[in-house]
């Protein structure tokens, strides 16, 4: 049982899109989400960083690649957000971990 909770535990902390969207390639397992505020409201943007493989596709391979992650977050949330795909390793990586989460709002 203590295997299972093991592996229950590192997927919970593995991004929600990660699994899915992994086989071949597509995704790494690195991502950030960004908040801004656009005329009064909240606008979340996930950045994703695609995988070698993606990143040399055509244009419409990624667009649709984009629409299937944006569909997904919607299913799985129930929120709106914008994906912008990425080349390998543009986010910003301080001693090894990437920070998760950029706060762009102001009050």
């Amino acid at each position: 049982m203590l295997m299972d909770e093991n592996k229950a535990a590192s997927r919970s902390s593995r991004p929600f899109f990660c699994d899915r969207f992994r086989q071949g390639g597509c995704v790494q397992p690195h991502y950030q989400l960004v908040l801004d505020r656009e005329d009064n409201l909240n606008v979340l943007t996930v950045n994703v960083e695609v995988g070698e493989r993606s990143f040399s596709d055509e244009v419409k391979g990624l667009q649709r690649l984009e629409k299937r992650i944006t569909k997904h977050i919607k299913e799985l949330l129930g929120v709106s957000a914008r994906v912008k795909l990425v080349e390998p390793r543009a986010i910003e990586r301080s001693q090894g971990k990437v920070v998760r989460v950029v706060d762009n709002r102001t009050i």
